[in-house]
């Protein structure tokens, strides 16, 4: 096409190009704070050239496509650091309720152990003081109650962190399914030549969160996106989706199943992850204070009986704390209340204190794993505040990388006000310009009409 007419189809195209570029400058404006948004870009392209005789003339411009920017490896480290640092946070949170518990060798447990042999030492001073006595058996409940709210307490938080696992597990089930349509919604706009940005930006903005819940694999295929576990579990495979559960288990902890196949040894990263690695931490610490108790009372048990008490009788148990070391410490208790019952003579004699030498021995004796009360109480102190210190390191940690990759992907993804602001300027005058060059030809045509009349 040549002459008047073409210029004018020319400028005509100009201007519905130009047009498209601010609708997608302002669509970029707009979506300047929804989460995951990818900038678009219009992809303008020169048309073909026309050929005439001997001359070449432009056609003009086209809107290729509008082009989402976005980096496809950038997004995928983004979820692997998500998973890291979602798991990290929520191992935090659970934890350091467990480090109050355990917040120093002189509180808590340690406290109301080393105040028992204190009043053991006491009470050699005057075996036949009822008042000594009665100490001993007051710091005997108090460390029976101190070993038995200890073990409620770790069970309420693991009764509470199996309940996040729960809840975790649905709302990660509920994302699998938006995935899964998504890919499919995906695949039939690339089907019709539609632009896909829109749904690929709800269906990245969705894997990030998903990320935020459990550690996923992205693999991009034929059908869409693929979705695994770390393992290679299918979670998700173009449109068809994996039903991913938690279930309450023999061993009464919730497992992570994926279409009734338990994988919850594969699962190390998000907010699951985190939360199943605290609940073995926590079972840890519950076997360590079982331990702690069943020994120390059968090592007291065993001191007492070895003496005789305030009637001259052989002595008995101490305290009460099971047949096995699992729930010893949730079932400690005093064996009695009769203060004339503890045994601290050695020949039978009301006024001796032989015997106490004995119990007050068990405090230095290795009776607990190879190691002192005392001793293996700091080591369990220790544990924790290192578990809980490295957790918090590693989220510290987590924090700044994710910071510096959530600016990578703004610098390439994210809406800039100044540089929208220029595009709409330079898109502004170009439409102007067109439509300087329609009202010209239209001129032009008018003139040509009117001599065409003459």
């Amino acid at each position: 096409m040549s002459g008047l007419a073409g210029a004018a189809a020319i400028a005509t195209q100009a201007l519905l190009v130009q047009q498209a570029a601010l609708e997608a400058i302002t669509n970029n404006i707009a979506n300047i704070n929804t989460p995951g948004y990818s900038r678009r870009r219009p992809v303008m392209v020169e048309e073909y050239a026309s050929q005439e005789n001997s001359l070449t003339a432009g056609r003009g411009v086209t809107l290729a496509r509008f082009e989402s920017l976005r980096d496809r490896v950038l997004e995928l480290r983004l979820h692997d650091e998500t998973q890291q640092q979602a798991a990290a946070e929520a191992y935090v949170s659970a934890m350091q309720q467990v480090g109050t518990l355990f917040s120093g060798i002189d509180q808590g447990l340690g406290e109301k152990m080393n105040a028992l042999f204190e009043t053991f030492s006491r009470l050699a001073t005057d075996a036949r003081s009822s008042p000594l006595r009665e100490g001993v058996v007051t710091a005997g409940e108090n460390l029976a109650a101190a070993f038995r709210a200890t073990a409620a307490k770790l069970e309420s938080i693991s009764a509470k962190v199996d309940l996040e696992i729960e809840r975790a597990s649905q709302e990660a089930d509920r994302l699998l399914s938006k995935i899964a349509e998504l890919n499919e919604d995906v695949s039939k706009a690339m089907g019709l030549g539609t632009d896909t940005g829109a749904l690929e930006d709800q269906r990245t903005q969705l894997i990030r969160d998903l990320s935020s819940l459990i550690d996923v694999g992205v693999v991009q295929n034929e059908d869409g996106l693929t979705l695994t576990t770390s393992k290679g579990e299918a979670l998700v495979v173009g449109k068809h989706k994996y039903d991913l559960t938690s279930t309450l288990e023999s061993d009464g902890a919730r497992h992570i199943t994926l279409s009734g196949v338990d994988v919850t040894s594969s699962i190390g990263g998000g907010k699951i992850g985190g939360l199943l690695q605290s609940r073995d931490s926590i079972r840890e610490a519950k076997g360590s204070v079982d331990l702690l108790a069943f020994s120390l009372g059968s090592a007291l048990n065993a001191a007492n009986r070895a003496g005789t008490d305030a009637q001259g009788n052989p002595g008995g148990d101490l305290f009460v704390v099971g047949a096995t070391v699992k729930g010893a410490a949730a079932q400690m208790r005093m064996a009695f209340d009769n203060p004339a019952l503890i045994a601290a003579s050695s020949d039978g004699t009301a006024g001796s204190n032989g015997n106490i030498d004995r119990l007050v021995g068990v405090r230095s004796d290795a009776v607990v794993a190879g190691e002192t009360p005392v001793q293996f109480y700091a080591g369990l102190v220790f544990r924790i505040g290192s578990f809980v210190a490295d957790a918090k390191a590693n989220v510290k940690a987590g924090e700044a990388t994710l910071s510096h990759l959530e600016n990578q992907r703004d610098a390439i993804s994210g809406v800039s006000l100044d540089e929208e602001a220029a595009n709409l300027l330079r898109y502004q005058r170009a439409f102007q310009a067109a439509a300087r060059v329609v009202s010209a030809v239209d001129e032009m045509m008018r003139i040509a009409v009117n001599l065409g009349r003459n």
